[in-house]
């Protein structure tokens, strides 16, 4: 199938290998906050498809299936980008004749500290598209306030290990960790308070999360690095059925 053929968007093999890094200025200088659910919805799928140079071609109806918003939402999202600095977005002709958006999103530095990475298999498992727009919105600033804690880590899954062994597990690890107060994660995403707790609902119906109750007082949560369940048959058919073109005849 075609690149943008809307039958096999979530595809099987889900690129576990593979992440988007978004810089740490983003949140830092409160771009992200700033930005409407649209365009928070938009950027991540944006990044998902770019090239080392920051350079992507997806259709808008494609932005919209890996995003789960519509195809004038993608474009109002859009519309928020046009005074980013770090974004750029031109019309150019294909070898058919056809127009086609050129998207160009500043890569972050592959070694930029506190950069936050999301795995590909966040977007093409489904799980970004079905997720709510203010846990779309948060979920970047969770990544951005995550921790990862070696002996919490290795009780959680009864791993016995030395300190010397830290690489090879941290590496390999299935989660970070989040207790950050509402408060901030309301600061830094630009949602209120009062909607974080349905975003963090939907995170976890998502499988981005999981609940590790009160420890040391905070509100403790696994951040998952991978997805432990996808949605990628069930998004498929639902692509199936809403762009199922029109036949038409001629008598």
């Amino acid at each position: 199938m075609g690149i943008d053929d809307p039958y096999d968007f979530f595809p099987d093999d889900i690129r576990t290998e593979l992440f988007i890094r978004i810089g740490s200025h983003y949140f830092k200088d409160k771009i992200w906050k700033e930005w409407s659910n649209a365009t928070k919805a938009i950027v991540p799928v944006i990044m998902k498809h770019s090239d080392a140079c920051g350079q992507s071609f997806p259709s808008q109806t494609r932005i919209a299936v890996y995003s789960g918003i519509t195809e004038k939402s993608v474009r109002q999202g859009l519309k928020g980008l046009e005074d980013f600095r770090d974004f750029g977005i031109k019309k150019e002709i294909t070898k058919r004749g056809w127009l086609k958006n050129k998207y160009w999103l500043k890569p972050a530095k592959r070694n930029e500290k506190e950069a936050i990475f999301i795995s590909h298999a966040f977007f093409n498992g489904g799980n970004w598209a079905l997720l709510s727009s203010c846990a779309k919105a948060i979920y970047p600033v969770l990544q951005y306030f995550c921790f990862w804690d070696f002996d919490l880590y290795g009780e959680l899954e009864e791993i016995v290990e030395s300190p010397s062994d830290f690489v090879d597990v941290y590496r390999d690890r299935k989660y970070d960790f989040l207790n950050a107060e509402p408060e901030a994660i309301a600061e830094y995403s630009g949602i209120s308070e009062r909607s974080i707790s349905s975003a963090f609902q939907s995170l976890m119906k998502c499988y981005f999360i999981e609940s590790l109750g009160t420890i040391d007082n905070r509100m403790t949560w696994k951040l998952f690095k991978q997805p432990p369940w996808i949605f990628n048959d069930y998004l498929n058919e639902q692509v199936r059925k809403r762009y199922k073109p029109k036949e038409t005849f001629t008598y």
